[in-house]
């Protein structure tokens, strides 16, 4: 079995479960700016579905569209995941294709896969770091 862990918009994401390239289980759930309940939606998917992460062989993360810190807290999590089960790991980053279409593609680099390898983050845009506009209610004194 494999893990796919697609989030499908800014928020939207969706943890699932392959066999034989067919997705057999689906949890999807909304992403709340602010707070991460990822690892909370798949240990529903695995409790509500009677699953273990050890009978996993594969992990994958697909990323339709996500701000650059969810990018970077969702590929910190899949990389935790599959570095502690030594899951061969794969992802693609703002892909324009189907979900479905895009999953097919990276099965197929899974496949080619034995080990644990890190991925690395990828962005589609450039950070928009600017200084507050809001002004403090109070005054540091000299």
């Amino acid at each position: 079995m494999t893990l796919v862990f697609n989030i499908l918009s800014i928020e939207k994401g969706a943890w699932q479960v392959l066999a034989n390239g067919q997705i057999i289980f689906s949890h999807n759930f909304n992403i709340v700016r602010g707070e991460d309940k990822s690892l909370l939606h798949l240990q529903k998917l695995l409790d509500n579905n009677n699953l273990k992460l050890v009978n996993f062989k594969g992990c994958v993360l697909l990323v339709k569209d996500a701000s650059m810190t969810q990018v970077k807290i969702f590929t910190t999590i899949i990389n935790t995941l599959a570095w502690q089960f030594d899951w061969p790991l794969v992802a693609d980053y703002y892909f324009q294709e189907d979900s479905e279409k895009m999953l097919a593609k990276v099965l197929k680099k899974l496949a080619k896969l034995k080990k644990f390898t890190a991925i690395s983050p990828a962005y589609s845009r450039e950070a928009d770091i600017s200084i507050s506009k809001k002004q403090p209610k109070y005054k540091i004194a000299k």
